[in-house]
């Protein structure tokens, strides 16, 4: 089945993405959010203990353990109608975490 719940390519593939949440490519930045995912996991056990860090910090989890499995990328297996690109339940999460974290910060 290839609509909007898609999973995995036309041809039944996956994609390995070497790059960051829903296809793009910035590769520079993988480092910096793998040294930063155990800062704000330290941050949000102290301090803030927000259900969006804890979704971000669960989608960078998921992510990091893809990339460790996987030799440095992640599986994308999610189709994004009409855009082309895929993704997976860690991005998922994580857009979620900022979503939610954007609208409180517009609630201040």
């Amino acid at each position: 089945m290839h609509g909007f719940l898609s999973i995995a390519h036309e041809d039944n593939s996956l994609y390995t993405n070497y790059g960051i949440s829903f296809g793009l490519n910035v590769v520079f930045l993988v480092p910096i959010l793998l040294l930063g995912l155990p800062a704000i996991t330290w941050w949000w056990i102290v301090k803030e203990k927000e259900w969006s860090w804890l979704l971000l910090l669960v989608g960078g989890y998921v992510n990091l353990i893809d990339r460790i499995i996987y030799q440095g990328g992640v599986r994308d297996y999610w189709r994004i109608p009409g855009l082309g690109i895929y993704n997976n339940l860690g991005d998922w999460l994580i857009f979620a975490g900022v979503l939610i974290s954007l609208f409180k910060l517009r609630k201040c």
